[in-house]
């Protein structure tokens, strides 16, 4: 059977998967790594959710006490003209001004060893960890 994409093709190849969740969109990124005797894992994983301006203003009292890992590790305002070349088009039209991206990384000390875990589904139970620590009303 033949395949899509080769093993060297995907090497080095950013993966994104956008979803929803409790009203919040998300994104889980994964980037496909060439071997290397320096590092354990094979896959770098990060995890984001994309805020809206109002959704922003809602949320950014609990956003760093939400449960990242390791802390988050980006954070960033965007345009409106950003959405242009980064954001998935089923996710773009949901934006109307601004926006925002915020998320974490599984590339640190503290996830060694811990890397054979990580897939897909791990990082989006994650992320929504995350979206449903920000829209419930109680401190988790």
């Amino acid at each position: 059977m033949k395949t899509l994409f080769t093993d060297e093709e995907l090497l080095d190849a950013l993966i994104e998967w956008p979803g929803e969740h409790n009203g919040i969109k998300y994104l889980i990124a994964c980037t496909v790594r060439t071997p290397s005797p320096h590092m354990e894992y094979d896959k770098a994983w990060a995890t984001y959710i994309l805020l809206s301006e109002v959704q922003h203003e809602e949320f950014k009292a609990k956003i760093n006490n939400a449960p990242w890992n390791c802390g988050q590790t980006y954070y960033r305002k965007h345009s409106q003209e950003f959405l242009d070349f980064w954001l998935p088009l089923n996710l773009k039209a949901k934006f109307d001004g601004g926006w925002y991206r915020m998320g974490d990384d599984f590339q640190h000390i503290f996830n060694d060893g811990k890397h054979d875990i990580y897939d897909l589904r791990y990082m989006k139970q994650h992320i929504e960890n995350v979206i449903d620590f920000l829209t419930t009303n109680e401190e988790k």
